[in-house]
């Protein structure tokens, strides 16, 4: 089988920073939940801009691809407006993707 490309990877992470961007205070209990607990801060929180400022996918010597990407939000916390977040993002994607 083939190694995904950066294109596919980067793919991979927009997908997953939709699903969590279309999170808001309002969703429901099961939407969070199919999420996992690690995401249930998003219950006080909500990306309400995201701008990828740089990404690039790198080889590892495991034959994993990992993913960096960096990027400027701004964030709505607890019903306030909050300074702009700078975020660095690493995703390690193995054979399984």
């Amino acid at each position: 089988m083939a190694s995904p490309t950066s294109n596919e990877h980067f793919a991979k992470l927009a997908a997953l920073y939709k699903t969590i961007d279309s999170l808001t205070p309002t969703s429901t209990p099961q939407e969070f939940e199919a999420f996992a607990a690690f995401f249930k801060v998003l219950q006080q929180q909500q990306v309400v801009e995201r701008h990828i400022l740089s990404q690039v996918t790198t080889p590892t010597n495991e034959g994993e691809t990992k993913v960096f990407v960096e990027m400027k939000n701004k964030l709505h916390v607890l019903g306030r407006t909050v300074d702009t977040f700078y975020e660095t993002a690493v995703v390690t994607f193995d054979a399984k993707g």
